[in-house]
């Protein structure tokens, strides 16, 4: 089995998705579900902003009031059936809990790993 169906199924999502944030209208109409969704898919908060002509600064603050935030989680560095301890980490919004606990003195080091 190619699992064509699934793909497809997943681009027709997407697409979907698309069309509801053309339909939206004002922003109140764009509710958690919506904006969840959008994120969920990989959208930004720039690509909604075009999608329903608002600017990005504005769907921003609406999807922080919504308390949609990305979680943060581990990379699995070795994948070789035991836990890796490395500090490498990324965010999504396809989780419901974060990987690692925040404290009110933190430290970020950011790096794209070239």
């Amino acid at each position: 089995m190619t699992k064509i169906d699934d793909f497809l199924y997943k681009i027709d999502n997407a697409v979907q998705t698309v069309y509801v944030l053309n339909e939206a209208g004002p922003i109140k109409k764009i509710d958690h579900k919506l904006v969840q969704r959008a994120r969920r898919m990989g959208l930004s908060d720039g690509h909604i902003a075009d999608l329903v002509s608002f600017d990005e600064d504005t769907i921003r603050a609406h999807r922080n009031s919504l308390g949609i935030t990305p979680f943060v989680k581990h990379i699995d560095t070795l994948a070789a059936g035991y836990p890796a301890h490395t500090n490498y980490f990324y965010t999504t919004y396809n989780a419901s809990e974060h990987d690692v606990d925040f404290n009110e003195h933190g430290t970020i080091v950011l790096g794209s790993g070239v």
